[in-house]
């Protein structure tokens, strides 16, 4: 994911969808599509922290996010 570092960055700043992730009260799952290795790009962050911190981010291949 390396090679997708300004697209990851992208979408945590403006995402097409946002979701509250549901196994952490602070975190959100971020997605975009058309960027990345898949369908969606999916970056997941982290706001328990200031800065907040971004955890992980993947391709999302299905056709809605969750």
């Amino acid at each position: 994911m390396a090679s997708y570092r300004d697209e990851i960055l992208r979408v945590a700043r403006m995402p097409a969808v946002a979701r509250r992730d549901w196994r952490y009260r602070n975190r959100w799952r971020f997605y975009q599509s058309e960027l990345g290795p898949s369908r969606w790009l999916a970056v997941v962050v982290d706001f328990d922290q200031d800065p907040a911190r971004i955890v992980t981010a993947h391709g999302f291949r299905k056709e809605h996010p969750r």
